[in-house]
């Protein structure tokens, strides 16, 4: 499968690079799981069952395995392979890391 490649974004915008005035493109792998962990199903017009929607699970105590199942379906489904694992920090918060490659 080809590299999937994206125009670049800083901070969630568009950056258009000075020298060139034009849109760099790059890889764009770590971005779609990003994206696609932040997204709420909907969000896409063109896939409506896309997205986990992470923000929903703020303040959601006991839905930890129902979140890495959802991550990993959609990642799954955007043809990615998946194994998410959640860390723990003494503030009992903790962070997602998704472990996806592209098959």
């Amino acid at each position: 499968m080809r590299n999937r490649v994206d125009i670049v974004l800083v901070n969630n915008d568009i950056y258009i690079d000075p020298n060139v005035n034009d849109l760099p493109l790059q890889p764009s792998d770590a971005q779609h799981i990003t994206d696609i962990i932040n997204a709420s199903p909907g969000w896409y017009k063109q896939y409506p069952q896309l997205g986990v929607g992470i923000l929903l699970y703020l303040n959601s105590p006991g839905r930890l395995q129902q979140l890495l199942a959802s991550v990993r379906l959609q990642l799954q489904s955007d043809g990615y392979s998946s194994n998410p694992t959640a860390v723990f920090s003494n503030n009992s918060l903790y962070s997602i890391t998704a472990n996806a490659s592209l098959n």
